[in-house]
């Protein structure tokens, strides 16, 4: 053996085979870090830690356990835990924000979980044991019992959060195990979660869509001073998309204007008037509920026939048909044929309301026996029968003007 009374210097490595004993004396290294194990090679096997004698009571101990790849301690030199779970742990007060790292969760361990938290969400049962016990139930210290969803509960003995299925087992929800039994003053304590399901929730990269969309929304509608919302092109943006249609546009009974095709800059209104009855511009559209009443030259017979409810020039005699005597004012004008809907059952005009005049080209007569024609000449009336192509003149004479009764005016 050696001794030395004072200071010694040493340029370069100093090996150590066997063991370094220091005794009432501080260790001081400028370095960094310490490595143990430094010699180790190829796969892990040896474990390494940091032993702190207490003479007469149990050592205490923090190591890397490399068989259960985790770190771990002792308080009493036999039974060692899992060193927590990562979380950030603080006593007093609630830290600044800036303080936490990202994914921190801090919980107030001292506030009471029915001011805390929701008490149908979390819940948290502590007992401190005055004996040795390994399996605990009931009414914890505040007399409150032990109900829990298993794996959704978190065990902590004496701080140290404890490992599902290897410190402790946990499947009934009324039950918690210890492995390994607690002693006098040990202190259990559970935190039990109520599960539930976050429903309609979105990843990440939906949400930085459906933002995307939402910016770019707002880019191309702005709202005006008076709160109207107006797009910041005109003519340039639509409400919904061909294959993304609007379920339903609720307005007041303001006016919903349409530009003229036909003459830009020009918009015609579409609107509902106090009667409920649908108007462009002053010419209501007849509708089923509107042409059983008195119709003037104001209703507009529209050339759409997309609806049967709608009273359109294609179809109108089977629509109008079937309404209950309406009756029409003004001039009616039509650019196709009008065509009663049954033949032989529908008159024109009644024998006590008559047309005034009627006129027409050729003037064609068939009542199931005969089918004549009327033909209008230069100076003669001719009749066809059509029947067997015999023709026949009128035979007319002639009398003085004075004779002939008053025509109807025209």
């Amino acid at each position: 053996s050696a001794y030395f009374a004072d200071n010694v210097e040493v340029q370069g490595d100093l090996n150590f085979n066997g063991t370094l004993n220091t005794i009432n004396n501080n260790v001081l290294t400028s370095a960094s870090s310490i490595t143990l194990n430094y010699l180790s090679s190829g796969s892990p096997t040896l474990d390494g830690s940091l032993k702190i004698n207490r003479g007469d009571e149990e050592d205490v101990e923090f190591r890397w356990n490399e068989e259960k790849n985790y770190w771990e301690f002792t308080e009493d030199g036999v039974n060692y835990k899992k060193l927590g779970s990562g979380a950030v742990l603080y006593e007093q007060e609630q830290p600044e924000t800036e303080d936490l790292e990202i994914g921190t969760l801090w919980i107030d361990n001292d506030q009471n979980s029915v001011e805390g938290l929701q008490a149908q969400t979390f819940s948290r049962w502590i007992k401190t044991l005055q004996l040795s016990a390994s399996v605990f139930s009931g009414l914890d210290d505040n007399i409150t019992p032990l109900k829990y969803s298993p794996t959704y509960e978190q065990v902590f003995f004496n701080g140290a959060l404890l490992v599902r299925d290897e410190d402790y087992i946990a499947n009934d929800g009324l039950t918690v195990t210890l492995l390994e039994s607690g002693v006098e003053n040990d202190i259990i304590e559970i935190h039990s979660f109520e599960p539930f399901l976050i429903a309609d929730s979105y990843t990440r990269e939906q949400i930085e869509t459906l933002y995307a969309t939402k910016t770019e929304l707002l880019q191309e509608w702005a709202e005006d001073e008076e709160g109207n919302l107006l797009p910041s092109e005109d003519s340039t943006f639509s409400i919904g998309s061909e294959d993304y249609k609007v379920k339903d546009l609720y307005l007041s009974a303001s006016s919903l204007y349409l530009e003229d095709p036909s003459n830009p800059g020009q918009t015609i209104a579409l609107s509902v008037d106090s009667e409920g009855s649908l108007k462009v511009e002053d010419s209501k559209i007849i509708t089923e509920a509107n042409a059983n009443s008195t119709l003037d030259t104001s209703f507009l017979l529209t050339t759409s026939s997309a609806s049967a409810t709608y009273l359109t020039q294609t179809n109108a005699s089977n629509t109008y048909a079937t309404k209950s005597s309406p009756s029409l004012t003004g001039t009616v004008s039509s650019a196709g044929h009008m065509n009663p809907s049954a033949t032989n059952t529908y008159d024109l005009g009644t024998a006590s309301l008559r047309w005034r005049n009627i006129y027409t080209q050729d003037l064609h007569l068939s009542n199931g026996i005969g089918d004549y024609t009327v033909v209008e000449g230069e100076e003669n009336l001719y009749l066809v029968n059509n029947k067997n192509n015999k023709s026949y003149k009128f035979a007319l004479i002639e009398v003085e003007p004075n004779e002939v009764p008053p025509k109807s005016e025209k």
